[in-house]
């Protein structure tokens, strides 16, 4: 009576323990599905970003044109290279935005630290002038400047960051959206016909167990 208490037991424990749930096929398509079918949101986001702040940049290159120095040049064609770079990430056209991203935060961390000395400075003339009205008025105007200065700059860096954050999502879904463009055919539905095919292959035909007893 104790071994048989002892299977009950152990009949018990089997029971409690978790039932694996059985797989079925989109399970496994599930695993077969490539790991990036979507244009990643941080790639998306640091596209809207170079979009929008190259918009920003040629309007201000486009009022100046008149007295075009080097500096507005150069201006106008880093908008017109990262407005281009933001239209191909969200269409997925360019190779790699890694190396964008980099040239983001570069930039933004150059446009960040001539905002921050301006913000400085206007803030040494402040102080320096109190006494006098006028100086201090110009120092907080700089300072303004240099604040606004900050912003740009700022929204860069995220970009930036984003970019190069999502660039191997980015890789991973441009690829499968080439793969897909190639043979112009879904993942699911070459899964479902690889397992169409599966069922049409004639089955080998099972031999009557008495044949067997008999060899």
């Amino acid at each position: 009576m104790a071994r048989d208490r002892d299977n009950r037991d152990d009949e018990d424990d089997e029971d409690d323990r978790p039932r694996r749930r059985p797989r079925n096929d989109d399970d496994e398509y599930e695993d077969r599905r490539p790991p990036q079918t979507t244009n990643p949101g941080s790639a998306k986001a640091a596209a809207v970003l170079w979009i929008v702040l190259s918009v920003l940049g040629l309007i201000g290159g486009l009022l100046s044109i008149a007295n075009a120095d080097l500096q507005t040049i150069v201006q106008v064609l880093v908008a017109v290279a990262f407005l281009i770079t933001g239209i191909q990430t969200l269409t997925g056209t360019v190779s790699s935005i890694l190396g964008a991203g980099i040239a983001s935060v570069i930039l933004a961390a150059i446009g960040l630290i001539v905002g921050v000395v301006a913000v400085l400075f206007g803030g040494a003339i402040a102080a320096a002038g109190a006494p006098n009205g006028a100086a201090a008025g110009v120092g907080g105007f700089v300072m303004i400047v240099g604040i606004i200065m900050l912003i740009g700059p700022a929204m860069l860096m995220i970009a930036g960051i984003l970019a190069i954050v999502g660039s191997k999502k980015y890789l991973l879904w441009r690829a499968y959206k080439k793969q897909q463009a190639g043979t112009g055919r879904s993942r699911r539905r070459d899964y479902e016909e690889d397992e169409d095919d599966e069922d049409d292959r004639p089955r080998r035909r099972r031999r009557p167990r008495d044949e067997d007893d008999g060899e």
